[in-house]
């Protein structure tokens, strides 16, 4: 016959046992404890305790054992979102849609968009192999993933842009040839490196909060909806002028198109920090 006084020493043994067991669990401490006057009066068994000590102990080792992204994967992260998803998707703003806007307005002898176009693409190419080379460092070397694939082979087609934006052959025909072979490029080129940033999102290795997913995607909806706006503007501007154009002026709805490519630098600065944010915060 189990007595009142017993029955009780049982139940508070018990209490403090849940009691130490949450406690471990959620700040991942070591067991050093549990065996009190309390526990050994009541009569339980010595097993019992060691098989809790060791449920801890294991789940401690565990959360020591989690290995955060190393400063490079991080800088890695972010050189690669601000120079896709900001600069790149400016510098193919202005030089999409802005050739009759600033006209007869130069930059170091250089047409105002083509200016801006090469100074956003120079940020990308800059951004996008110091991303390369900070990864393959923090790496040593390469390991094969969906990844890894994807986000070399944007390399490749970043690093082949610059070559064929100078090259200017003295036939038209083939002028006209590298100048859509360089826009096409240039497409596939942002669009794998956006997939390369899903693709990381999803890396035990990253650590990173899924939201990124749905900041991503609001980037590359201000990016889209940046080009639908411009391309109503151009369809206003051709119904517009339907005479020939004047060489010396702006084409019509400049201003338009100015307010809509700040509108697109504000929209993509605020989803790129908060990417950045993101990268860095796991």
């Amino acid at each position: 016959m189990v007595s009142v006084n017993t029955f009780a020493k049982i139940a508070v043994c018990q209490i403090i046992q849940d009691y130490f067991l949450h406690v471990m669990l959620l700040e991942g401490l070591q067991l050093n404890v549990l065996q009190s006057n309390a526990c050994k009066n009541s009569g339980l068994k010595v097993s019992k305790m060691t098989k809790l000590r060791n449920v801890i102990s294991d789940r401690s080792s565990q959360t020591d054992h989690v290995e955060h992204p190393s400063v490079l994967k991080r800088l890695h992260g972010t050189f690669m979102v601000i120079a896709w998803l900001f600069f790149n998707s400016l510098g193919v703003s202005v030089a999409r849609y802005f050739k009759q806007t600033w006209i007869n307005r130069q930059h170091f002898g250089v047409l105002r968009w083509n200016f801006y176009h090469r100074v956003y693409m120079s940020c990308c190419w800059i951004l996008t192999s110091a991303a390369i080379i900070f990864i393959f460092i923090d790496l040593k070397g390469y390991k094969a993933s969906a990844h890894a694939i994807v986000g070399l082979t944007t390399f490749a087609l970043c690093f082949l842009q610059p070559i064929l934006g100078i090259l200017s052959p003295p036939q038209q025909q083939a002028r006209n040839a590298l100048q859509f072979l360089h826009r096409i490029i240039g497409h596939v080129a942002y669009i794998l490196a956006v997939t390369s940033m899903f693709l990381a999102v999803g890396l035990q290795a990253a650590r990173v909060s899924k939201t990124m997913y749905g900041l991503l995607a609001g980037s590359i909806f201000i990016h889209v909806l940046a080009h639908i706006m411009f391309i109503f503007l151009e369809h206003l501007t051709r119904q517009k002028e339907v005479l020939a154009l004047n060489a010396n002026e702006d084409a019509s709805f400049s201003r338009w198109r100015k307010t809509t490519l700040m509108l697109q630098m504000i929209g993509l600065y605020a989803f790129t920090f908060a990417n950045v944010v993101y990268v860095w915060g796991g």
